[in-house]
């Protein structure tokens, strides 16, 4: 039973495995029409699923809330501010949810021909706070918005997911808030896709580790309110239809 836990916080772990990527809007500066490189930051990271639910998932059940998360670069390219000789990517981290927990607040059970997923978010009248540093010194916050994981079938022990934070206040170095709020058009938003992650124990603690990528960086442009328009010109809802 905890293995299907796994499996379906292994997509909670989505969240926070991958890379960043911020939304490249093209604007023009000087004269010049070069849209603004789209930035990546690859980690590893974990998170802390909590209280099993009645919903089944991958043999098992999923999670109802998930507890926190936190993440550390391991590379970090097209910020300004990480370029300098002296950077160090391990020194950038992440974490969420020690002041409330994402919970699940939307879900579809697969079974053993069908797809189903989960939709952890934040509620918007006291959503759950997000914190980036440097070296331990606050750089940015905001929100942690959402974290959808889904999988193919109730066999399927490889979830995909994302997930989605909105910066709102700069730290003593604004340096990262202020680029991020340049490369997506003033909306500070950052968008994770899961890549990989893997169970530790029969806790609920999940490692997660590869790429992800960020609003309108990945196949899919997703929206602040957890809809997905692909490229095809479908949109995947967070209930799980497309059209």
């Amino acid at each position: 039973m905890k293995s299907a836990q796994s499996c379906k916080l292994i997509l909670s772990a989505i969240l926070l495995a991958g890379s960043i990527f911020c939304s490249p809007k093209a604007f023009s500066v000087e004269g010049s029409d070069a849209p603004i490189e789209c930035p990546e930051i690859v980690f590893s990271g974990e998170v802390q699923a909590t209280t099993e639910t009645s919903y089944t998932w991958v043999h098992g059940f999923m999670w109802g809330a998930i507890d926190y998360g936190s993440a550390t670069a391991s590379a970090i390219s097209g910020f300004a501010f990480a370029e300098e000789d002296t950077f160090d990517p391990s020194l950038f981290s992440w974490s969420f949810g020690s002041d409330g927990d994402m919970l699940l607040t939307d879900q579809l059970e697969p079974t053993s021909t069908t797809a189903g997923y989960e939709y952890y978010s934040s509620d918007p009248a006291s959503p759950v706070t997000i914190t980036f540093s440097y070296d331990g010194e606050l750089i940015a916050s905001g929100t942690a918005d959402f974290i959808r994981t889904e999988v193919d079938s109730n066999t399927d022990i490889y979830a995909i997911g994302k997930g989605q934070a909105t910066l709102l206040t700069p730290g003593s170095d604004t340096r990262f808030f202020d680029e991020v709020m340049a490369k997506t058009g003033g909306t500070g938003v950052i968008h994770f896709e899961m890549d990989s992650f893997f169970t530790t124990d029969n806790l609920g603690d999940f490692q997660t580790t590869g790429k992800a990528t960020c609003l309108g960086c990945s196949e899919g442009i997703a929206t602040t309110d957890g809809t997905q328009h692909n490229t095809d010109g479908t949109q995947h809802n967070t209930d799980g239809t497309q059209h």
